[in-house]
């Protein structure tokens, strides 16, 4: 087992995914053994990360450009290298004004970066900190010390993005079918779950690093038994486990597409078994019980289930009215073809009909919907994708391949998670268009490709709204932003917060906005004398603004 090559942009990118894994595995060690700091020893391998992510992403930028006769592969690279770095950007410089990304990944963060020990440590008094696994936490924490400001850490959304595209860039058979393949693939980067990349939301790395795992089983044409897709694979598998509760299923998901395709060209179940049994075995040990001892084992001691507290009243308090039985089919149904909403608690989801468009949920932009939450023409196109696959198959005999076989789990699978209603639970069936369209183009025939341009385009219109949210994301980060330079400039040394556990947490928390004006050199501390506090013009926290001096 060997390199394919060494210096491919493809190998590098991987090269980058099992440094991560490496980096919350030596985190999750020196926990262990009570090392005190781990961030800042596991400082050097993050730094080396980057370096070979900055590098692969040159060497594909070179590549593209001393290629002769593809124009449309250059433009394709140039723009979105122009893309990656405006979004990247953005992405250092604004804060995270999400609800979960305040109310406790950053909380949990800054507390890793305070030198917080899960393993030996007593949960904190912040949500869900002693029931959700850390794997993004710390990469998160590692990254935000790199570059200066901890909300900066979720920079390693656009790293998981960069990965993917880096190695899908070269996927696309050299023939007439090319470009038409080339932006199948970029559509399976478009989607929802993209406009996290402001945010601290975990969604976004689960269907970027799946999205991979899809590529190395199904989509490569390199042989799978290869040492360093075998190692990734394995470092795919645990950061996936390690990002939130779900991503055991999703990590479960990716070691079954692995075991069936591994079966299907060895032929033999022992003869899998045998060189790679171990390997598998040991990714479960050290993911399950070396890095996810907490929360897994003890979610298991304490609550008596993996997931810690029944996962079901979480999602019934937040469900729309109408489904909160837990319907499997009804929380597919709506996922799909419901009505593009950010349903509130008590609100009922509305269904529509395939191949209506309503130009009203191209205006609604919600922050994290709950009703048809993949967009407006998911449910269509995934039909129109369907039916394109199904007759393509039919008039040309196309044989089932592995890719129409990860189609189809991925299918089931969506039966099997609950809360499916809620698309970001479930990203990765916004996949499940573009590959439908890559498998109905292995029929390379004109018509093919012209409906699977029309559908691409429809995919491109489907993904106007995230667009549109995460310009009002930036917009009101860019606002607060103002406000805290408008205390600079006033002098302000010291502010004053009011303690109260009903505020709204879209606007911060203490624990942040503590954080944030450290940043801008203004000192700040909270008080329980509610009778101190009043309303001013500088009210930026959640807690309310009491005082500035």
């Amino acid at each position: 087992m060997k390199f394919i090559k060494l210096n491919d942009s493809e190998n590098l990118s991987k090269i980058f995914i099992i440094l991560n894994a490496f980096i919350i595995l030596i985190h999750s060690t020196l926990d262990i053994f009570r090392i005190e700091n781990p961030l800042y020893i596991c400082f050097p391998i993050a730094i080396f990360a980057i370096l070979i992510l900055v590098l692969a992403f040159l060497i594909k930028i070179y590549e593209t450009m001393t290629t002769n006769g593809d124009k449309f592969s250059l433009f394709l690279t140039l723009l979105l290298s122009t893309f990656i770095i405006i979004f990247g950007f953005i992405t250092v410089s604004l804060p995270d004004f999400s609800w979960d990304g305040q109310a406790y990944h950053l909380p949990s963060i800054i507390s890793l970066t305070n030198g917080w020990n899960a393993y030996w440590s007593p949960p904190n008094e912040l949500m869900w900190t002693d029931v959700y696994p850390r794997g993004y936490w710390v990469l998160n924490a590692i990254y935000g010390e790199i570059f200066g400001n901890i909300e900066a850490g979720k920079i390693i959304n656009i790293f998981f993005l960069i990965c993917g595209l880096l190695i899908y860039s070269d996927s696309a058979d050299n023939n007439s079918v090319n470009i038409v393949k080339k932006l199948s693939y970029f559509g399976l980067f478009l989607s929802n779950v993209i406009s996290q990349y402001l945010t601290n939301y975990v969604d976004i790395s689960i269907y970027m690093l799946f999205i991979i795992a899809i590529y190395i089983v199904i989509i490569s044409k390199n042989r799978l038994i290869n040492f360093i897709n075998i190692v990734t694979y394995a470092s795919l598998v645990i950061i996936t486990m390690n990002i939130k509760i779900s991503g055991l299923f999703f990590g479960f998901l990716m070691m079954i597409l692995y075991l069936l395709v591994l079966w299907r060209q060895e032929r033999s179940v022992i003869n899998c078994l045998k060189p790679y049994g171990a390997l598998g075995v040991s990714v479960v040990l050290i993911g399950f019980f070396l890095i996810g001892w907490q929360p897994f084992v003890t979610n298991v001691k304490t609550y008596g289930a993996l997931s810690g507290p029944d996962p079901r009243v979480t999602l019934f308090t937040t469900a729309p009215s109408n489904l909160r039985d837990d319907n499997r089919l009804d929380n597919i149904a709506y996922s799909l073809f419901g009505a593009y909403r950010n349903t509130e608690p008590g609100e009922m989801a509305q269904l529509k009909l395939p191949f209506l468009v309503d130009t009203s949920e191209f205006h609604t932009n919600p922050n994290d919907p709950r009703s048809g939450g993949h967009g407006p023409l998911f449910g269509s196109i995934l039909l129109l994708a369907l039916a394109l696959r199904l007759t393509v198959g039919f008039i040309y005999r196309l044989k089932l391949n592995r890719l129409d076989a990860a189609i189809f789990i991925i299918f089931i699978a969506c039966y099997a998670m609950p809360g499916s209603w809620w698309a970001r639970y479930y990203p990765i069936i916004f996949a499940l268009p573009s590959l439908l369209i890559i498998r109905a183009l292995d029929a390379n025939h004109i018509w093919v490709r012209s409906v699977s341009i029309g559908l691409i385009a429809l995919l491109a219109i489907n993904f106007i709204p995230t667009i549109l949210q995460s310009q009002i994301n930036i917009t009101h980060a860019h606002f607060v932003r103002g406000k805290i330079l408008d205390l600079k400039q006033k002098n302000v040394s010291l502010v004053i917060f009011r303690q109260d556990k009903q505020a709204d947490i879209y606007n911060g928390t203490p624990i942040i906005w503590s954080y944030r004006l450290t940043l801008w050199g203004v000192s700040s501390r909270l008080t329980t004398n509610l009778d101190d506090c009043r309303e001013t013009v500088l009210e930026i926290a959640a807690t309310r603004l009491c005082k500035a001096f």
